[in-house]
């Protein structure tokens, strides 16, 4: 029983480490991934497209590099293809060999030398060495066109190379042309003339107009409410006059209305 608390321990506790382990490797990664995405944020374009141009650089010593490597494989390419030849001229001559021995033997000739050696047993060594000298010709042949394949791809992968470098050249200047642009729309906009004088030139008029219109108003209130109606005397010439002038005056009201 107690053995059995300790192997379930045991596995409870590799269980839980397990599972730290997991979400501690996943907690890592995803704070690098914050923490790198922070630093490319704060690196400047010019740093990074100078970053940029220094990858594209390093590829002229790769293309060197290949171009080595393209070198060496035609010259092994050159050498297999001549040794081929030569392999091709020394069956030619083993055939005509054979040949001549098969019509010595047709002809009954039994001996091909003082030692006695039978001339079909000579004759089947030659053809069993042509044979195989055949198949050793087949296989130069067969790594011949591998290695050619080979060498034209590498051809192709150096010339893809140099032009997604001048391609690259091109986009880099044309970055450079886009950050000179939004370097001097930021610089412009730095620019900011101190207007504050004629904020306050024209703040100090506006109080000024406050002023003159209180105190404009100010003055007809106090015409209005302050001051004491001016009574006008009434010169009578000649009360005479005056008598005549009511008479007349309401005599025509009068006929007016009995019209």
């Amino acid at each position: 029983m107690f053995c059995k608390k300790l192997v379930m321990l045991g596995l409870g506790t590799a269980a839980a480490l397990a599972v730290t382990n997991a979400v501690w490797s996943g907690s890592i990664e995803t704070a690098w991934k914050k923490a790198r995405t922070v630093v490319e944020r704060k690196v400047s374009p010019e740093f990074e497209l100078e970053r940029i141009r220094g990858e594209i650089a390093r590829l002229t010593p790769d293309m060197n590099k290949h171009i080595e490597t393209i070198a060496e494989a035609s010259v092994e390419v050159g050498a297999l293809n001549r040794k081929i030849e030569l392999v091709r001229g020394e069956l030619d001559k083993r055939q005509h060999e054979i040949l001549v021995l098969t019509e010595k033997a047709e002809n009954g000739v039994k001996t091909v030398s003082y030692s006695g050696t039978s001339l079909k047993d000579k004759l089947a060594r030659d053809l069993k060495s042509y044979k195989n000298c055949e198949k050793d010709l087949a296989n130069k042949q067969k790594l011949l066109e591998a290695k050619k394949e080979a060498l034209e791809s590498a051809r192709r992968q150096l010339q893809t190379i140099s032009e997604s470098r001048q391609e690259m050249e091109v986009v880099a200047a044309q970055f450079e042309t886009e950050i000179a642009k939004v370097r001097e729309v930021q610089c412009s906009s730095k620019i900011k003339l101190d207007d504050s004088r004629l904020a306050g030139i024209r703040e100090s008029f506006e109080k000024l107009r406050q002023r003159i219109d209180v105190e404009k108003t100010k003055a007809e209130l106090a015409g209005q409410f302050t001051s004491s109606p001016v009574i006008e005397p009434v010169t009578v010439e000649n009360s005479k006059d005056v008598v005549q002038e009511v008479r007349d005056y309401f005599g025509k009201k009068d006929s007016a209305k009995s019209e």
